[in-house]
């Protein structure tokens, strides 16, 4: 979408839409694609569109409105693989018939779901939950019952892991003891090694994990564990429920590595955990996602969908409004409104949806005409943001900006990132922070914001958002920290960023400025190696130690073999080779990095 807004005159001849049956949700990110294919699609009506999923019952449910293409469909019937499903729940072990909907009683008694685990655990295990810190507790829960692991390449993980990140973060002590985690609120670079540890290391049994494994990734395990029935505030869908069961017993498992054909049978528990709502029905769960004659139907929730509700009436006519103001010409017969302003037209173009921008342009344009020349200050550009752009928002996450500590907070962190501070500087630089607001807030207790994902505090609303940083200690402050940065970091590129973007559309933000807070530098060779994909640490490493010149960075980052070979025989940190692997050609035969 940023590169259809830049250029008026880009047309694609063809688009892969990856895990397709994400277009049905109505939230902002299926809108959001939806509006790129439709856009695309007006600029070349004869764009080839091929979407890609395993879980859809009705490929018809992907039709888009407002283009005459009717999709023609291709189904595979895979029946190769037959899950069994069991369910625990007081202490009694139930397996479900898909073919008859019923449950028989295994005969196997075990008294809490730790027992369960370890007693039908197999080499590789992957237990799912709902909530990245209902993952991380119950990952300690099991380093807690399990000893330490003796293997050079966790070790060497877990020094490299520190330095990237912390000494005191809790993934090395899972780590040694064999336990991993993965949830969306990790670093991605965190993401991508543990990822690659869990399917190198024999000794890594356990996989704790949340929905964050349903986006493909493709891991060596062979049994799965649900302590909860949920994705976000619903049940798993039946999609989503075999999309998530899906990830067991690969194929390249079942024929490759272990040719164990008992594996097309893979077993999955449901298990009653202290994770789930006390009120969950186990038993409807598994009948309503996983009953044989059943007949399932897409939910289709995004209104740029032909299929979707009657009830969405309202939300259409507001995607509607956005999509022609974008890009006119897509709706046949609309009546609507439009912008009528320069500064509605930028807004339009960053995706601004946080408010109504026909209703408010007028006012905007108004508040922006008393700007003096092009703001240089990050704290003066953080200030024009909330007062001029976020006032208007009804979002409670946004309406923070109303405190003069948000506005000094987003002030000092847009401050590091503009620096290029890597992960590690990152993380110490926020735990000082909360020691200095335990500090300055003494006897009082010191209240930060934290998100919903790890709030316990409802401190000043409804939702608890807020945690007591007095009561938590050092390492506790650490971990915090880690998941904090990476979410602050998503917020700032996600909601604050595109406010930027309008005012450097407009000429009110230097553009040495704007360049720092979206790549940290103002280097043109460094953006582009970052535009590229690479991340802050990869790139800095590229060129102050290996000397890649900007002349070999074009279009894409292309790292040469040879200077792959050289970091492997320098030994560099185990995670950024295996981000550096990702932009090497030909690509290294040796799937270890270490090698």
């Amino acid at each position: 979408m940023k590169m259809l807004a830049s250029d008026k005159t880009l047309a694609f001849d063809c688009l892969v839409i990856d895990e397709a049956h994400n277009l049905l949700d109505s939230g902002a990110r299926a809108q959001l694609l939806a509006e790129a294919i439709l856009i695309s699609k007006k600029r070349n009506p004869t764009l080839l569109v091929r979407y890609l999923t395993p879980f859809l019952f009705s490929y018809e449910s992907l039709q888009l409105r407002y283009t005459s293409s009717c999709l023609q469909g291709f189904v595979g019937n895979e029946t190769l693989k037959m899950p069994k499903v069991f369910v625990w729940e007081d202490s009694h072990l139930l397996q479900y018939e898909q073919f008859f909907d019923c449950f028989y009683d295994c005969g196997e008694g075990y008294g809490d779901y730790l027992g369960l685990e370890f007693a039908k655990a197999m080499a590789k295990n992957i237990v799912y939950l709902n909530r990245p810190s209902s993952a991380e507790s119950h990952a300690r829960t099991l380093c807690a019952n399990c000893g330490e692991v003796e293997s050079k390449l966790v070790e060497r993980f877990a020094n490299d892991l520190a330095e990237v990140t912390h000494p005191d973060y809790f993934l090395i002590d899972c780590l040694k003891h064999g336990i991993a985690y993965h949830h969306g609120a990790m670093p991605e670079v965190v993401r991508r090694g543990v990822e690659y540890l869990f399917s190198e290391e024999s000794k890594c049994r356990f996989l704790v994990t949340t929905s964050t494994l349903l986006e493909g990734v493709n891991l060596p395990a062979t049994r799965m564990f649900l302590l909860d029935t949920r994705k976000g505030k619903g049940n798993l869908s039946p999609a989503n429920f075999r999309n998530l069961i899906g990830r067991i017993c690969r194929f390249g498992e079942v024929f490759g590595k272990t040719r164990n054909l008992d594996l097309l049978q893979p077993e999955v528990f449901v298990v009653r955990s202290e994770y789930m709502k006390s009120n969950a029905n186990l038993k409807s769960f598994v009948r309503k996602t996983y009953e044989a004659t059943k007949k399932h139907s897409d939910q289709v929730d995004n209104p740029a969908l032909s299929r979707s509700s009657g009830g969405l009436l309202k939300e259409r006519a507001v995607f509607e409004e956005r999509l022609e103001n974008f890009e006119s010409g897509l709706v046949d017969g609309y009546s609507g409104r439009r912008v009528r302003t320069e500064v509605g037209s930028a807004c339009a173009r960053n995706n601004v949806t946080d408010f109504s921008i026909v209703d408010e342009e007028e006012g905007l344009t108004r508040e922006l005409g008393v700007l003096n020349g092009a703001i240089e200050d990050v704290s003066q550009l953080v200030r024009v943001v909330a007062e001029v752009f976020l006032s208007k928002a009804s979002d409670e996450n946004l309406r923070r900006f109303s405190h003069e500590e948000t506005i000094n907070f987003y002030s000092m962190f847009l401050g590091w990132r503009i620096q290029n501070n890597p992960l590690s500087v990152m993380i110490a630089k926020f735990v000082g922070y909360w020691r200095q607001q335990i500090k300055s807030m003494s006897p009082k207790p010191a209240f930060v914001y934290v998100g919903s994902r790890w709030g316990e505090v409802a401190w000043d609303g409804k939702r608890p958002l807020w945690v007591n940083a007095t009561k938590k200690s050092d390492k506790e402050l650490v971990n915090l920290a880690i998941v904090r940065v990476h979410e602050e970091q998503e917020f700032v590129e996600n909601n604050l960023l595109k406010y930027v973007d309008v005012l450097h559309d407009l000429g009110f933000v230097v553009d040495s400025l704007w360049k720092r807070l979206h790549y940290g530098t103002d280097d043109d060779s460094f953006i582009r190696l970052l535009r590229s994909g690479a991340s802050h640490s990869l790139a800095r490493l590229l060129v102050e130690k290996y000397r890649l010149e900007s002349e070999q960075i074009g279009s894409q980052l292309v790292i040469p073999a040879s200077i792959y070979s050289e970091m492997q025989s320098a030994g560099e940190n185990i995670l950024l080779l295996l981000e550096a692997k990702l932009f090497v050609e030909p690509h290294p035969g040796s799937h270890n990095v270490g090698e």
